[in-house]
């Protein structure tokens, strides 16, 4: 006959398992996790695909917030492919979110009519994603400015999910940006808002949608003088 342990007993040892759980990922600190699953689980797709916030003061946690504020919460790398034969360059910009919580990124609209997104060549001075042709990324912090951000430039990555945006570019403007084997490429990710939000009824949770605000690059990756996709480790 099975021993009978007591519906009290058994709900205190539920408990005492979720808090040794907890203890032990404080202990292993809060990227172990997450990096551990996303090695069995890669996930990575265009970033112009990604879920919009909907209800931006509830499409984020207190646990992305805390973390955006102690560290670095975006990753940011660059993947160069060799010219191709007729005379076009494909330049990918990956970016992953380092937290442990669902992270907003500001992905604009291109003007031009790019459909993965606009994706900014030597130009720091505005917010989103961009690549530097054969320069240092040098830019300094930006300064949050408080203004409002429209949803459609806003997507949704989860833990440890990765995104490429990516931008053909045509023979004119490879030819335009100098862009030929050898030359480094530096991709970046800057935004200066955390965009903020009208305030509802009921009150909202937060007051802006939760945005880093910040600049990052990756490291430079060198065009290949031939066909051989590279990226940033």
């Amino acid at each position: 006959m099975g021993r009978y342990i007591p519906r009290g007993i058994q709900g205190r040892n539920a408990g005492i398992g979720i808090l040794l759980l907890i203890f032990l990922f404080i202990l292993a600190g809060p990227r172990t996790l997450p990096q551990f699953i996303s090695r069995f689980l890669p996930v990575e797709g265009a970033c112009i695909n990604l879920r919009q916030p909907s209800t931006p003061d509830l499409n984020q946690s207190i646990i992305q917030r805390e973390a955006s504020e102690r560290m670095t919460p975006i990753r940011v790398q660059v993947r160069v492919s060799g010219q191709r034969d007729d005379g076009t360059q494909q330049i990918e910009v990956v970016l992953t979110n380092m937290t442990v919580g669902t992270l907003p990124v500001r992905i604009p609209n291109d003007p031009i009519g790019n459909p993965n997104g606009r994706m900014d060549v030597n130009n720091l001075s505005d917010d989103g994603v961009g690549v530097l042709i054969g320069g240092a990324f040098t830019q300094p912090a930006p300064v949050n400015t408080g203004a409002p951000l429209a949803t459609d430039q806003v997507r949704l990555l989860v833990p440890q999910q990765s995104c490429t945006l990516t931008r053909v570019f045509t023979p004119g403007e490879v030819n335009q940006f100098g862009i030929r084997g050898g030359v480094g490429i530096t991709a970046y990710y800057r935004n200066s808002t955390a965009g903020t939000i009208n305030q509802r009824t009921p009150q909202s949770i937060f007051p802006d949608m939760g945005l880093w605000v910040g600049a990052v690059s990756s490291a430079p990756v060198a065009v290949p003088a031939f066909f051989s996709p590279t990226a940033t480790p």
